[in-house]
């Protein structure tokens, strides 16, 4: 997980989210979440740490945070917003080495 220039995200809070997208096929429809580390690497998770994500598709959010507490987001609102976001995944198996570029408000 970098900015589009390359350049790591520096923010108090960085997360990133998968949605349930609205023509899931799954029949379990529960978000997972990871917290993105300096590196931009992450570990998605459903209810705990390690557990992984649920197969089906979903739609890719962020919240990259200036306070931990919530706050000024620091990203272009499409990233932050479902139904906004360029990013899907269809989760069928592990997935590894995933890659999100974004933009900076």
């Amino acid at each position: 997980m970098k900015y589009k220039d390359g350049s790591p995200i520096v923010a108090a809070a960085k997360v990133i989210r998968f949605e349930p997208a609205a023509d899931t096929t799954a029949e379990i429809r529960k978000a997972a979440s990871g917290y993105i580390r300096d590196d931009g690497s992450f570990e998605m998770y459903t209810r705990k740490p390690g557990d992984g994500v649920i197969k089906g598709q979903y739609v890719v959010v962020f919240s990259v945070l200036k306070n931990p507490m919530g706050g000024e987001s620091l990203i272009k609102p499409e990233y932050s917003a479902a139904d906004l976001s360029p990013y899907t995944i269809d989760v069928d198996g592990n997935k590894h080495d995933l890659v999100y570029e974004i933009e900076p408000k």
